[in-house]
């Protein structure tokens, strides 16, 4: 997890935070995503580099338990609701005690370079970065969390997006071109996001989004789960159960994480090497295992990480796949520019000649500071817009979105569905999808769409009545989408409501907008409209 802030008198100056609990005077410029209760407790915790030297089981991968079926390798053993139901608590809360933890010792490291009370007198703005591929109940959980732990007001940006922020406004100067088409590969250490961005013109500086993100579950902490079942594979089963409760096993396992992932250039390495010390284990020289230290040839280092950069090589490749198709279809044929990597696993210099042997044709660029792309620019999303900062104008939906409505039943169309009666409506009904935003519609950033909708409502008494009107939204994933399947309206004016009668019976006719909005974390947002005045907020439960 990583801290950035800045000032917006002082917009062109991102700082990070690099001082952690635990971390014993290093300058680090993240802190790991773990937490440990102590016994008994769910209100009592250890965080960060705080468990360094923990033997006991703690909470890690946290914000891949915020969405557990999100699509991850399989060849990887993992059960995340298993993981999930062993919580103190719940998910939501677990992460509310994590962010709340990095969010004081946030503010207790920026007030540090202040007299005292001088950081109280700023008005504060919070930003959380999500994975774009994450669900929008996923996205939700994450805002909740964050609402928990007393962060407020919060937004949200997709880390991608942030990354791209910081990444071009970097590559501004350093030949980048109105009508260039980049890809921005996000890899971390939970996950990997793509998405791919067009130059609309660099004064002012604009971007829009090309395609739509994709991503999954396959960041460098996939790396070390096939380390752990390498090293199962090697002392056996039983051993391994005594040796992953010992020191031996944790500074094998930080010796592969800070000394050999982000180095490792390929098969031909020379041999590395992991210690267990103390561990008495028995030695199996054929597996490479002698003295209590475990060998890691460039062949077996290839075997761990092939699987993972594959799946990261496929992603870019439909991505550059999918840009080339959107410039054939707008009558421009110049391809990708430049692939950037960015994220602690964007530095892997490994990853970057895989890409490259993938794109010949295409620099990859691994920025510097690639590993404070996404928080550098999640703050910059929320200061001044200046000549040199990009702003994203449009994206692309990342799927449909529609609701059900009652059409006439027809046979040739809806041969199979229920026929549904009403009292409103004469002849048989059927239950129809209407979407309103089809998957990889551009949408304009900061505009909103307008559908109306109506609504019959019993009585001609409309003030005595609260009239909350529920929509299911629905949202569809396919390509192509199937035919068939809080708004508070209190303050609506009474003249808005037309009286009508059916069969000798009263009722009341509101007819209303439902507002749509595609907001940078990759949420939408309703709200409603009665004759041009927005009324009141839809808030969308999953």
């Amino acid at each position: 997890m990583e801290v950035a802030y800045a000032f917006t008198n002082d917009p062109e100056k991102v700082y990070t935070v690099d001082s952690w609990p635990g971390a014993l005077d290093r300058i680090v410029p993240k802190t790991p995503t773990e937490l440990q209760y102590a016994p008994g407790s769910t209100d009592t915790f250890k965080w960060g580099y705080e468990l360094e030297q923990s033997l006991k089981e703690k909470v890690v991968g946290l914000k891949l338990l915020l969405d557990p079926d999100l699509k991850r390798p399989y060849w990887i053993p993992s059960d995340p609701h298993a993981e999930i139901a062993k919580l103190p608590k719940a998910v939501v809360d677990v992460a509310a005690d994590y962010l709340k933890a990095i969010f004081q010792h946030a503010i207790a490291e920026v007030e540090k370079g202040y007299l005292p009370g001088f950081i109280e007198g700023f008005k504060k703005q919070y930003i959380l970065t999500v994975p774009a591929v994450w669900s929008d109940t996923a996205k939700a959980t994450t805002q909740r969390a964050a609402r928990k732990a007393g962060i407020s007001p919060v937004d949200m940006i997709t880390e991608p997006e942030a990354a791209a922020l910081f990444t071009l406004q970097t590559m501004r100067d350093k030949g980048l071109s109105d009508g260039d088409a980049v890809v921005i590969c996000d890899a971390g250490g939970g996950t990997v996001d793509l998405i791919s961005y067009e130059i609309v013109s660099l004064d002012p500086f604009e971007v829009k989004a090309l395609t739509v993100p994709s991503g999954g579950a396959h960041g460098s902490l996939m790396l070390n789960r096939s380390f752990e079942e390498l090293i199962k594979q090697t002392v056996g089963e039983d051993t391994f159960l005594g040796l992953k409760k010992t020191e031996g096993y944790r500074n094998a396992l930080r010796e592969f994480d800070v000394a050999h992932k982000l180095s490792f250039r390929g098969p031909r390495d020379n041999d590395r090497y992991v210690s267990f010390p103390m561990a008495n284990l028995k030695d199996n020289k054929a597996k490479g295992l002698v003295k209590n230290s475990m060998t890691l040839s460039g062949q077996t280092m290839f075997r761990i990480f092939d699987p993972i950069i594959r799946d990261i090589d496929k992603l870019v490749l439909e991505q550059v796949r999918d840009v080339q198709i959107k410039r054939l279809e707008s009558k421009n044929r110049s391809d990708v520019k430049a692939i950037f990597l960015v994220g602690g696993f964007g530095a892997s210099a490994y990853l970057k000649e895989s890409i490259q042997a993938s794109n010949p044709k295409i620099m990859v660029v691994q920025p510097k500071e690639a590993w404070s792309a996404i928080v550098k620019g999640a703050a910059m999303s929320k200061l001044p817009l200046g000549p040199t900062r990009p702003s994203v104008i449009s994206t692309r939906a990342a799927k449909h979105y529609g609701v059900t409505f009652h059409s006439a039943w027809d046979y040739a169309r809806d041969k199979g569905q229920a026929k549904l009666q009403y009292d409103y409506w004469t002849g048989d009904r059927c239950k129809l999808m209407r979407w309103y935003i089809e998957k990889e519609d551009e949408l304009k950033r900061g505009e909103k769409n307008s559908y109306v909708f109506s609504r019959n409502i019993e009585g001609h008494d409309t003030e005595a009545k609260d009239f909350i009107v529920t929509d299911n939204l629905y949202e569809c994933t396919s390509v192509s989408a199937p035919a068939h399947p809080d708004d508070n309206l209190t303050k609506v004016p009474k003249s808005c409501f037309q009286q009508k009668f059916l069969d000798g019976k009263p009722y009341s006719r509101i007819s209303y907008n439902v507002l749509l909005e595609n907001l940078p974390s990759g949420l939408m947002k309703f709200s409603i409209e009665v004759d041009g005045q927005e009324y009141a907020a839809v808030e969308a439960t999953y």
